[in-house]
């Protein structure tokens, strides 16, 4: 009995914890500063999961500098899962340099897109939504 809301509150919690880091992750960016980078490295990779079908997973790297010190990144923007969309590389496939925007107190966390992701939104407010049905549901079970 007590199950069903734990569940529905932990991964509401877990939601909600995902969704947040990276909204106000993206949130702190606008105010980072940018360098230009150099794409480094792109393409693709196949992966068998299972016996299931393969699946395509595209990738792309890029070098920056920041006081000196070179570091490599493959974030695109803040969210669970980095694999760049079919229109992110679209619009990365004959670009070589991009600009990169660089924490100041952590250079080596950058992303090229600082805009926060429609997932992230949906991931936080999901998180919301399965703590108030785990609330709700434990409270008119009993």
């Amino acid at each position: 009995m007590f199950m069903v809301p734990l569940f529905l509150v932990f991964g509401g919690v877990a939601m909600l914890y995902m969704g947040g880091k990276y909204l106000r992750l993206s949130w702190q960016s606008r105010d980072w500063p940018k360098v230009r980078g150099t794409i480094i490295n792109r393409g693709t990779i196949r992966r068998r999961e299972g016996a299931g079908t393969p699946k395509h997973q595209y990738f792309i790297y890029y070098k920056y500098c920041v006081a000196g010190q070179t570091y490599t990144s493959n974030r695109i923007s803040f969210r669970p899962v980095n694999n760049p969309t079919h229109e992110e590389r679209a619009r990365f496939e004959d670009v070589v340099e991009v600009d990169v925007y660089y924490n100041p107190d952590h250079p080596q966390t950058a992303v090229i897109e600082r805009s926060p992701e429609f997932t992230n939104y949906v991931a936080f407010t999901a998180g919301v939504g399965f703590i108030a049905a785990g609330i709700s549901y434990f409270y008119y079970s009993f």
